[in-house]
């Protein structure tokens, strides 16, 4: 689950950066935390240190039904 800060045109563009971010890292099967680094790590270059994105990711093993989570600015749930 991912929430760019703000509205209009400037959120949009700034969710599109953080989920094509999301979608190359996790092409190249890197681990959760390298994930949100990647994705952390875009969002700086592209807009600076004053803009965010909100997220909840998880990845579940079906098999072990491991729960890796990476809870990046969202209230704890509860």
């Amino acid at each position: 689950m991912i929430d760019a800060m703000g509205h209009g045109l400037n959120a949009v563009v700034l969710a599109t950066v953080t989920v094509g971010a999301y979608r190359h890292a996790r092409r190249a099967g890197v681990g959760l935390a390298e994930l949100y680094a990647f994705m952390d790590a875009a969002i700086d270059r592209q807009f600076g240190p004053d803009h965010f994105v909100t997220a909840q990711m998880m990845r579940l093993d079906i098999g072990t039904g491991h729960l890796q989570w990476v809870n990046a600015g969202h209230p704890a749930p509860r």
